[in-house]
């Protein structure tokens, strides 16, 4: 580590790293949720930022059985308190969720701060508070809306509070194991498969025959199934109907929606850790353990258990990320003067610091599918789209048109008459949007493109993607075709 970095880190105490931690991690948690508004998968809109819409707006909610209304109320929570800012397209209003979400994982950065409360070194205390605010991938996993997502502070902050004692600072160890398991148990209401968590420490206890610990951790439990069922019942479900619901459809591991080779999440950690440079810690991998037995065992448990499970997705993971970079910064404060480090992981970190933050603040995601109608909207008040590729209206284009805004699938290719008769048909909307992604639509619309058609103005061709969906378009077309880029063009009343 540049000595220049560890002079800083040393002259300041942790209040002061953890107020610029937390300073600069919301700035790039709302950077994020402005610029990056796509979806990490269909279930983020599907499952979160459509039906948190649909509970704000008072219409029916559509959600599935398996799914929990806990992060709905969330979302639309944010919603509620973003509204006296005014939210009157789709567009500001996943931008407020985001936001939301973001603002809510930096408990995670005050967990980590009160974990490494006479912990290890000053300098272990410093870069894990600023591993957790500012790493690169932070940003981008705070403000999805997944339970996964919602989970990982909750879970950072429940390991730090089981883990408060530990500093000496109190001696009322049930209180603070009761409030450790509660909040794991509500980290587990926003992602079940979290629970493994909370088995494996309570195990923990069991195994060391800590008798009175261990009935706190059956008592807090015991409050978390009572929570989900009124959360069930808040709903309008059976008691527990959610969790058998979601059991039943994940019982053979979610196959149906891929198998994955079972190393393809330690993959997934080891390469977060920049494995194989990350093996200048390997001989520290014992004191580690030593140090942060509790830590390194919901981490390894967690891990291990989606490896067993078919159908494997990175967000899955994403509930112990958090403790990832813990446990990094606990190996990396070990040895911060060793060559290696300061010679090959501090450099390689640093470039893939440089290289990934702007990937994580301004890449959109799956933008094709989204992107002309958020923009768009943004910038008139309503507007016909004409999708000429017949790809069907989805619950994420639908969450942007909201009711006013017709999707149509004309079988005439795009012409100025046809610009003409829909601005005719459609009297009261200022635009019409051509879209589409296929060759002889896209030469039609460069036809059409800053031309005066048919009493409306063409504005210049645009196009909707990323250089990541780009990249992994081309890296695998089939499972990836919501990625492929696609083209709109604006045409106005003149």
């Amino acid at each position: 580590m540049p000595k220049l970095l560890l002079r800083y880190i040393e002259s300041h105490s942790l209040h002061y790293h953890l107020a610029v931690a937390l300073l600069i991690g919301l700035a790039l948690r709302l950077c994020s949720a402005w610029f990056v508004y796509g979806p990490q998968a269909v279930d983020d809109y599907y499952h979160g930022v459509l039906p948190a819409w649909q509970l704000f707006s008072h219409q029916a909610v559509t959600l599935p059985a398996f799914r929990s209304y806990l992060l709905v109320w969330l979302l639309s929570g944010f919603l509620e308190i973003a509204a006296p800012l005014g939210l009157h397209t789709g567009l500001v209003q996943v931008r407020a969720m985001y936001a939301g979400l973001g603002i809510f994982s930096l408990l995670a950065v005050g967990g980590t701060y009160l974990y490494v409360q006479r912990r290890g070194s000053h300098l272990f205390g410093a870069l894990a508070i600023y591993l957790v605010a500012l790493q690169p991938v932070m940003p981008f996993i705070a403000t999805r809306a997944f339970g996964e997502a919602v989970a990982l502070p909750l879970v950072v902050l429940g390991i730090a509070l089981l883990e408060w004692p530990r500093s000496g600072r109190t001696r009322h160890e049930l209180w603070w194991t009761f409030a450790g398991f509660l909040v794991i148990g509500l980290a587990t209401l926003f992602r079940f498969q979290v629970g493994l968590i909370y088995v494996a420490l309570g195990l923990v206890l069991l195994l060391e025959r800590r008798w009175r610990p261990l009935a706190v951790v059956v008592v807090a439990g015991l409050l978390t199934l009572g929570m989900e069922i009124g959360i069930d019942l808040l709903s309008g479900r059976a008691a527990l109907a959610t969790l058998w619901s979601y059991l039943d459809a994940n019982a053979d591991g979610a196959a149906a929606f891929g198998v994955m080779p079972w190393y393809n999440t330690w993959l997934f950690i080891l390469g977060l850790t920049l494995f194989p440079f990350s093996l200048v810690f390997w001989d520290q991998l014992g004191r580690l353990w030593r140090e942060h037995r509790n830590l390194m065992i919901a981490l390894l448990v967690f891990v291990a258990a989606h490896s067993l499970v078919p159908h494997k997705e990175e967000r899955f993971l994403y509930p112990v990320i958090g403790l990832l970079w813990i446990a990094l910064a606990a190996l990396w404060s070990y040895v911060p003067r060793r060559r290696s480090v300061r010679w090959v992981y501090a450099p390689v970190f640093a470039l893939f610091v440089l290289t990934a933050m702007p990937l994580a603040l301004f890449n959109n995601t799956q933008a094709a599918g989204i992107v002309p109608f958020a923009k768009t909207l943004q910038r008139y008040p309503r507007a016909v789209f004409l999708d000429f590729d017949g790809r069907g209206e989805s619950l994420m284009q639908r969450f942007f048109l909201q009711p006013a805004n017709p999707l149509l699938h004309p079988t005439l290719p795009p012409g100025a008459q046809l610009v003409g008769d829909t601005l005719d048909r459609y009297p009261g909307y200022p635009a019409v949007v051509l879209l589409g992604s296929a060759p002889p639509t896209v030469t039609a619309l460069r036809s059409l493109a800053g031309r005066s058609v048919a009493g409306a103005v063409c504005q210049p061709l645009e196009e909707a993607g990323s250089l990541t969906d780009r990249l992994l378009y081309r890296f695998n077309r089939k499972r990836n075709a919501r990625r492929h880029s696609s083209w709109y063009l604006v045409c106005t009343r003149r």
